[in-house]
């Protein structure tokens, strides 16, 4: 079957056609019939008028428990980001921290050991008090070093016996302790 065009119409046919309404509107009471039955038969629910009673206590407390609820979830999730990215800045900076502690330790002794060469390459007729003020200076570093690597490794052989030929040289001339000329004090963690 073909569309009819209008063409085909015949005159009177064609004027019936173009005098028939475009849009029909329903009647005043259709929506209120649907409505009504629709309710009737439970399939919608009973609705309320927004200038109405409002919201029943029920809707009301479950509405204020899962505003709590997330509230609660929002302030323990931040907490945690919180706590977690503070924790990875510390160690960030610690670890940056513990690199630059160790790299200065290595300069230093890189420092120490060159002057330590220095010091024995000053030729045997130089004045033999400034020889000694730096051998001195060399054993009071020497000393303070040992003191400090009791801290970091209170067990480690090498520091024990440095410890221990120190120990030696005071008890046999007491005036010879490279710090103060006064006792050691040890801290045993």
């Amino acid at each position: 079957m073909q569309p009819m065009d209008s063409k085909d119409l015949a005159p009177d046919e064609r004027a019936a056609f173009d005098a028939l309404p475009r849009a029909r509107s329903p009647s005043e009471f259709l929506e209120e019939r649907v409505v009504g039955r629709l309710r009737r038969e439970q399939l919608l629910g009973v609705a309320r008028r927004r200038s109405g009673r409002g919201w029943s206590p029920s809707w009301l407390a479950a509405g204020v428990a899962a505003s709590v609820a997330l509230f609660a979830a929002g302030i323990v999730v931040g907490q945690w980001l919180a706590t977690r990215s503070t924790l990875e800045a510390m160690v960030t900076v610690q670890q940056h921290s513990a690199e630059q502690a160790a790299t200065l330790v290595q300069r230093s002794s890189s420092a120490y050991t060159a002057a330590l060469a220095a010091l024995a390459r000053v030729p045997a007729s130089a004045d033999s008090s400034e020889v000694a003020q730096g051998k001195a200076a060399a054993l009071t570093a020497l000393y303070a070093v040992a003191e400090e690597m009791v801290r970091l490794a209170p067990n480690d052989p090498v520091v024990v016996r440095i410890l221990q030929a120190f120990d030696q040289r005071t008890s046999t001339d007491p005036g010879s302790n490279p710090v103060s000329g006064g006792a050691r004090q040890v801290v045993w963690f």
